[in-house]
């Protein structure tokens, strides 16, 4: 699954609709390092991901569910709660 660059490097690893509180939402799973490397006028709020269970998201996603840095909770992945902690929000300039 995913995206291969010219290079045969993958950046997007999967795709998957999910729920945060009640709420459907399309999760996309990436290596953000080489995507930043490719998209360095994203901008961030927050912090890098140091742990599991550490994420970035949209900014749009953010607005929408009144998420912030810090915050923690619960996806509900494939019919299973997933503990996760929102360490940045990111703003890509176009839809998140």
């Amino acid at each position: 699954e995913g995206v291969r660059k010219a290079d045969g490097r993958f950046f997007f690893l999967k795709e998957q609709r999910a729920k945060i509180e009640g709420k459907e939402i399309e999760v996309v799973i990436a290596d953000t390092e080489k995507l930043f490397v490719m998209k360095p006028y994203w901008a961030v709020t927050g912090h890098s991901m140091h742990n599991p269970g550490d994420v970035m998201i949209g900014r749009r996603v953010a607005e929408f569910l009144g998420m912030m840095p810090g915050q923690k909770f619960s996806l509900i992945w494939g019919g299973k709660p997933l503990p996760l902690q929102i360490r940045g929000v990111i703003d890509s300039g176009d839809e998140d």
